[in-house]
């Protein structure tokens, strides 16, 4: 008939007769100073082990951290009490959002950045030769987002201007300054209509100027400016930065 044998802890076994010879009681023994038990063996004998453990990495006030199995110390962003946690991918540029459960999270697009929109016009009546006629000083770095002009009275002649940025020491001409205008393009003076003349922009669409630039008209047609009856607009537009 199998019997019941009682161990310590109020542990109860059913063994056979047969098996009743391989129970044997737990045995006794102290492990060594600062050790502590992690349990017995299948012959009852009391395991020990040495607390293994480690001095906190970096500085006061760090955060640890597993660094190759060592403690190591990273520093906090800011004087909080509390860490913030993030899911998902983290993208370079993205603004942080803050989810419903508290997570510092990536924004769906870039961060919203503050510009400044600018317009310089520039117009001419007739008798005026608008040739070496300054728009405007760039007061800091810029780029231009479109020319536009409106011609109410054409010349009468052949006339054309362009449209000319030069750095501060140089000559605001078409030979030492640069086109804004694609492929040297002009407006034309001599064409009168409702209709706005939009150019294509040089450098790619968005031509910058430095601060310090100068944006100027040139003409190589100013007697025609002069003795004819022309009048109109050019107005640039600019964003900063």
């Amino acid at each position: 008939m199998n019997k019941i044998y009682l161990l310590p802890f109020a542990v109860m076994l059913w063994v056979s007769p047969a098996e009743a010879q391989f129970v044997s009681p737990i045995q006794s023994g102290d492990c060594s100073a600062g050790d502590f038990v992690t349990g017995y063996s299948t012959t009852g004998a009391r395991q020990c082990d040495t607390p293994a453990g480690g001095s906190p990495g970096g500085s006061t006030g760090d955060i640890q951290y597993n660094n190759a199995g060592a403690f190591g110390g990273r520093a906090p962003s800011g004087n909080g009490t509390s860490v913030a946690t993030t899911t998902g991918a983290q993208t370079s540029g993205r603004c942080v959002e803050i989810d419903a459960n508290g997570n510092h999270i990536a924004a769906a697009a870039g961060c919203a950045t503050s510009t400044s929109v600018g317009f310089a016009p520039v117009s001419w009546i007739p008798g005026t030769d608008v040739n070496n006629a300054i728009v405007f000083v760039a007061p800091a770095a810029l780029t231009i987002t479109g020319i536009r002009a409106r011609i109410v009275a054409a010349v009468g002649t052949t006339a054309t201007i362009s449209v000319i940025k030069a750095a501060s020491g140089t000559a605001c001409t078409t030979g030492a300054g640069t086109n804004l205008i694609a492929a040297s393009g002009t407006v034309d003076a001599n064409t009168a209509s409702t209709t706005n003349q939009t150019v294509t922009l040089a450098g790619g669409g968005a031509p910058s100027l430095s601060a310090g630039d100068t944006a100027c008209l040139q003409t190589a047609n100013g007697a025609s400016f002069l003795a004819g009856n022309g009048a109109g607009n050019i107005t640039i537009a600019y964003t900063v930065p």
